[in-house]
């Protein structure tokens, strides 16, 4: 690990050069590629899944997914000629699609149940011979153009379900922004330093450059879900951020102790880096505990956490020391740096606010467990009225066929 610390300390433009090539790599490879991801719900030993293996075997036209066709018209009628027209033929034309086996419409003698009762709502549904993730892409993109080209004047028309599902991939958005904002925030609150502040976030990002793109070309080989990129940057952020923090605290203590800067950035990933890792390998061994539950969705799940968390403890072992080295003391604040400047060094294992609390934590040891104790029950007391359930389509992003199938049929 020493070994490792005073090399990336004494060549952060060759350690960064490679990083962003890394990056580069990974991003352009799968953009070419191009990704896969596919939700599976297979369940072995239940009863649901045994009677869809019973299907598979007696009824293989009916033992794949569905997905839901809905019309609407603003004015008038869907059973009105000269829209039913538009529709039937829409439907005919999906019926012919290679992977659909079936469409059943609303306008057949058995579809009367499938018309709203004041005439303006009426939906079909599309049968698939396989499960909605085996379906090809280009029968899915077929089906939901074909829907799409129904549309125009008052009538409108969306699709939902687990086939069309797989279109539609969660994405990074806003929130994981204001999280690293608020990250960034605390860092400088802390730190008193903007570079400290950049170093840990820096880290995270160039680890999820990578582990984004090896993610989704991974989910070219191996079924991985949708959310399992949201879920890899969600915990490579926490993670990421974590890591680096553990590594550049302890150089800055180094530093205001009176280590010069390389000797620091070794010393601290001597001593911080091991624990980097050890806790690095914890994580990944217990997201690969997923694969113990015999669930085909968590797999995808365990590898996209797992490939982002082995990313960060790389960057954080690698990319760290470099970038510490390049930076100089300016990790530390205007203060501390005109005190090292000064020769004025001073331990952190002497002075500092969390040496006086844990003083105060073993002086009233008793009290101030009860007080902890209670905040905890207090954290957790909406446990009691947690309802579980399963996510539908109703929480897909407004603006999307599925949602708009949802909620025209809701």
């Amino acid at each position: 690990m020493r070994m490792l610390a005073r090399w990336s300390a004494h060549h952060p433009l060759l350690v960064a050069l490679i990083w962003v090539l890394a990056i580069v790599g990974a991003q352009a490879s799968s953009a070419v590629v191009g990704s896969d991801f596919r939700n599976s719900f297979a369940l072995p030993g239940t009863d649901s899944q045994a009677a869809v293996d019973l299907l598979d075997e007696r009824f293989p036209e009916a033992s794949g997914d569905a997905d839901t066709i809905v019309v609407s018209t603003e004015y008038g009628s869907v059973t009105d000629p000269a829209v039913q027209e538009r529709v039937q033929t829409m439907l005919d034309d999906v019926a012919a699609v290679g992977s659909v086996t079936a469409v059943h419409s609303p306008y057949s003698p058995m579809g009367a149940e499938q018309i709203s009762a004041d005439g303006t709502v009426a939906y079909a549904t599309v049968q698939y011979d396989r499960a909605g993730i085996e379906v090809p892409r280009d029968d899915l993109e077929t089906v939901v153009a074909l829907v799409e080209d129904v549309e125009g004047d008052t009538l409108s028309a969306a699709i939902g379900g687990q086939g069309v599902a797989a279109l539609s991939h969660p994405e990074v958005g806003k929130g994981e922004m204001i999280g690293v904002a608020f990250a960034a925030l605390v860092l400088l609150l802390a730190f008193r330093s903007p570079v400290a502040m950049v170093l840990p976030i820096v880290s995270a990002a160039a680890a999820l450059g990578v582990s984004t793109g090896v993610v989704r070309l991974a989910s070219n080989v191996t079924t991985i879900s949708d959310v399992a990129p949201t879920l890899g940057v969600l915990i490579g952020l926490g993670v990421g951020i974590d890591y680096a923090l553990f590594i550049v605290n302890r150089h800055r203590g180094n530093l205001r102790a009176g280590l010069p800067v390389y000797q620091s950035a070794t010393a601290a990933l001597a001593t911080s880096g091991r624990a980097v890792v050890l806790a690095g390998v914890v994580v990944v061994l217990a997201l690969l505990g997923l694969f113990l539950t015999g669930i085909e969705f968590l797999y995808g799940l365990a590898i996209g956490a797992s490939v982002s968390v082995g990313f960060t403890v790389l960057a954080a072992i690698t990319l760290i020391p470099a970038l510490l080295g390049a930076s100089g003391t300016r990790v530390l604040g205007r203060r501390h740096r005109r005190a090292v400047a000064a020769g004025e060094y001073v331990s952190d294992h002497t002075v500092g606010t969390f040496r006086r609390w844990a003083g105060l934590v073993q002086r009233r040891p008793v009290i101030l467990v009860v007080l902890a104790l209670g905040m905890l029950v207090i954290v957790a007391s909406p446990t009691a009225d947690l309802r579980l359930g399963t996510a539908d389509q109703g929480n897909d992003p407004t603006g999307t066929t599925t949602r708009a199938a949802y909620d025209t049929l809701a």
